[in-house]
């Protein structure tokens, strides 16, 4: 990127220069992507510990015991981390393409967000529904694909009398033959 933009504005430059320029510019964004990082989970913290409290489990298994006020709320907590991620979007493009500071990144990335800010955030949400989507078709088509007709969780290829494979589905006792049985 950095050879580009030199060669758009006609600058010569010696490979060893701009690839000094590339690592003081990759220090810079490790430490920005870092501080957004840490931001972005700090101000998440509040949803992170609320989300217990909803009774949710991470298998989304049992849903009876869902306490609904609570996942309401994890609505609002979650408005801090959504609207800091979104302000530290651009500051890595921006670190590297006005060679700033990490910090300084991160303010002109709020500055280049002013005055755009829902229209900048009504696309990274339409963005993250097209991908969220994409991912759940490929979810999809790749358990059609593997599924062999004998249920969900069979592993392609695994014979029901073998426990090596992935299977979800569970052995029972067969008291007439006196061992486990595969449903």
């Amino acid at each position: 990127m950095l050879r580009q933009k030199a060669v758009a504005v006609g600058e010569r430059g010696s490979v060893v220069a701009e690839m000094r320029q590339s690592a003081v510019l990759l220090s810079r964004l490790i430490v920005c992507v870092a501080l957004s990082t840490v931001a972005v989970s700090v101000a998440l913290l509040p949803f992170a510990m609320a989300l217990p409290m909803t009774g949710v489990n991470p298998a989304l298994t049992n849903l009876d015991t869902v306490n609904v006020g609570m996942l309401l709320l994890l609505i609002p907590l979650s408005l801090p981390g959504a609207w800091l991620s979104l302000g530290l979007f651009f500051a890595p493009p921006v670190l590297i393409v006005k060679k700033l500071g990490p910090i300084d990144a991160m303010r002109q990335s709020f500055r280049l967000l002013r005055g755009n800010w829902w229209r900048t955030s009504v696309l990274s949400a339409a963005l993250l529904g097209v991908l969220l989507l994409m991912l759940v078709v490929a979810a999809t088509l790749a358990g059609v694909a593997a599924d062999d007709g004998r249920g969900l969780g069979s592993k392609v290829g695994a014979h029901p009398g073998h426990t090596v494979g992935y299977c979800v589905r569970r052995p029972s006792w067969c008291p007439g033959a006196a061992r486990w049985c595969w449903p």
